[in-house]
């Protein structure tokens, strides 16, 4: 008998405590591809439409990196528009990689030599779409070892960040954050919250 009350007391604890089911609303992109510093509003239900080369497939491969913890292993980058020999790869993806679709090895292009990387996914609850919680990466990468390193992961309730709250000023120059600087900047906010 015991053991039954006990159980219907945390069955109707567990259906009174309030489940939240959160949607994609932003994706945020600092030095990721070609882009600098981006933000993707999402709303409902969203395709992404361009034409070849528009940066569809590394919208969802950014997705993809954050919610995998830049873990390569697990990831599997679309490689519909590169031949075979051609692999994505997460540095490539940092210092903005462009190589010929003629010739597999040679690259035409970058965006940069040294990346600081940033990809956070801002997540909003369905029901009330007050709360909030961003999730997201800090890659470093440079060109001369065409390696990358995972210099943090963050999960932070209650902050809705996007690509400028990563990003730091000296004078007309903008750079994207130290990520030690960037935690510690997280931390004093959610100091607040």
């Amino acid at each position: 008998r015991s053991l039954r009350r006990l159980l219907r007391r945390r069955r109707a604890r567990f259906c009174r405590r309030r489940h939240h089911r959160y949607q994609l609303r932003r994706v945020a992109l600092v030095q990721f591809y070609l882009h600098e510093a981006f933000d993707i509003e999402m709303d409902g239900s969203t395709a992404f439409l361009g034409p070849n080369g528009s940066g569809k497939s590394s919208t969802l491969d950014a997705i993809q990196i954050a919610m995998l913890g830049g873990n390569q292993q697990y990831a599997r980058f679309n490689t519909q528009s590169v031949s075979s020999k051609q692999r994505r790869s997460l540095s490539g993806y940092c210092l903005g990689m462009l190589r010929n679709p003629e010739k597999d090895s040679q690259v035409i292009g970058r965006a940069r030599d040294e990346a600081r990387t940033y990809i956070i996914l801002v997540f909003g609850d369905m029901d009330s779409g007050a709360d909030v919680l961003s999730a997201g990466i800090c890659i470093e990468a440079d060109v001369e070892s065409e390696q990358h390193e995972v210099k943090g992961l963050f999960v932070l309730p209650g902050q809705n960040l996007r690509a400028n709250d990563c990003i730091v000023y000296d004078g007309n120059d903008r750079f994207p954050m130290p990520f030690a600087e960037f935690r510690d900047a997280a931390r004093e906010q959610a100091k607040k919250i």
